[in-house]
């Protein structure tokens, strides 16, 4: 199942300001400027770039922005953010040369894709000698629910199952912890009544990230901010995401 024009709308409307979607994003932002050492003349890869909103802050901060996104919809807001180079491809056989980015991005996309150890491998040839890679995937098998059904997730994965598929590639984990530790508890509980009560049916209106107000979206923010805070030095051993930073062999 692939993101309709509804999801891609909502996120042009909301992902840059979402609690979710802005914690995600500055997490990524955080290893990439501390891994990358400055974004001055780096070239990057935001690989299912969905409506652009990482992509466009990036490219605000002076990386060197190229996104590739399957779908022509999300590519379509994507160039209504002024993003310049902005394609249709598929992450499996991406639409680029070989060794050409210092830096890329798969930021809940692998869990999309049938062949995610492919797609792995298409990212390290585009990347450029001792350039990085930051993931962010969702955590836990037994959080799978209506969520990932909508947003057509094949997987959640452990830190195991995400060290396996890394080791399938010739990827350098720099980087491997667990993310979003303050939301495993009330994630546990929704899941598991969703599961409960839902028929499977109903999978294709069950957006978790659409049930927001102001109060649910402060409060939020403040944990999120004071759990990035704390993984600049150190790791979660459990959380609702995980998050991999990884380097191309020099």
């Amino acid at each position: 199942m692939t993101a309709d024009k509804s999801q891609f709308k909502f996120l042009d409307e909301q992902g840059g300001a979402h609690w979710w979607y802005r914690a995600k994003n500055d997490l990524v932002e955080m290893c990439l400027d501390k891994f990358l050492a400055g974004a001055v003349g780096k070239k990057i890869l935001d690989v299912g770039c969905g409506a652009g909103n990482l992509s466009r802050n990036l490219a605000d901060k002076g990386y060197e922005m190229s996104s590739v996104d399957f779908s022509e919809d999300a590519i379509k807001y994507c160039k209504g953010r002024g993003l310049a180079d902005a394609r249709v491809g598929d992450a499996v056989n991406l639409p680029f040369h070989n060794n050409i980015f210092d830096g890329a991005v798969a930021s809940e996309i692998l869990e999309h894709i049938e062949d995610d150890s492919r797609a792995l491998k298409e990212i390290y040839r585009v990347l450029k000698p001792g350039g990085v890679l930051v993931i962010t995937v969702p955590a836990l098998p037994l959080l799978f629910g209506h969520q990932d059904i909508y947003w057509g997730h094949f997987r959640r994965y452990t830190k195991n199952s995400l060290c396996n598929l890394i080791d399938n590639t010739k990827f350098q984990i720099i980087r491997l912890t667990y993310s979003n530790l303050s939301l495993f508890v009330p994630a546990f509980v929704f899941r598991i009544f969703s599961n409960f009560f839902y028929k499977r049916q109903m999978a294709d209106t069950c957006d978790e990230c659409r049930f927001n107000n102001v109060l649910i979206s402060s409060f939020f923010a403040r944990i999120l901010k004071v759990e990035r805070a704390y993984l600049r030095r150190f790791n979660f051993p459990v959380g609702v995401s995980l998050l991999a930073v990884l380097k191309k062999a020099e």
